[in-house]
């Protein structure tokens, strides 16, 4: 058995550590891409000042995705939320990019086609990489593993409503414990 019961739980913290260092991989790596396939060059020729803006926007995602909720539970959200909150966060990195640029008076400098089509490849990896772990979490949880017991207060109207969800999505990792009712 590959995974045993608890292995989620056990090494959450390096999950989303490793979570945020695809993030800014995925950041570094358009960056440097974008810049090679825009202006035909190679690694070694990129200018020093395109490099700035790349550890920028590494330490503003640092501070900005977390404030997102990147690095939280998916359990029982819809993926188009998870996909809307990558979007701003990303979007919030490069307005604030943007206005450094314009505040620091060296806008001028930088091709916004680089800056544009950098953030459109980061955005579309960090998405790409996040959703198949997302259908990897689903699949996972069909087959029994990491999955959480809760406890439903009230078998009425409501309580059957809240069971009835939870029954036939699996993909979410509930499973129903439990009901509590005062009847």
């Amino acid at each position: 058995m590959l995974l045993k019961k608890g292995f989620f739980d056990r090494n959450n913290s390096l999950i989303w550590n490793m979570a945020r260092l695809f993030d800014v991989s995925f950041i570094v790596i358009s960056g440097v891409w974008v810049y090679m396939v825009r202006f035909s060059a190679n690694i070694s020729q990129i200018p020093e000042a395109y490099l700035y803006p790349i550890i920028v926007a590494v330490i503003l995602s640092a501070i900005i995705f977390p404030r997102f909720k990147l690095y939280s539970s998916w359990r029982g959200k819809q993926w188009f939320s998870h996909f809307r909150a990558v979007f701003f966060a990303l979007l919030s990195v490069l307005l604030i990019l943007t206005l450094l640029f314009v505040f620091l008076k060296v806008s001028e400098r930088f091709s916004r086609l680089w800056l544009i089509n950098w953030f459109a490849l980061s955005f579309a990896l960090i998405v790409g990489y996040r959703f198949l772990t997302y259908l990897l979490l689903i699949w996972i949880r069909e087959y029994g593993y990491n999955r959480r017991n809760v406890l439903v207060v009230g078998a009425g109207a409501l309580g059957k409503s809240i069971s009835q969800n939870l029954l036939t999505q699996r993909s979410s990792g509930y499973d129903i414990a439990l009901f509590l009712d005062d009847n």
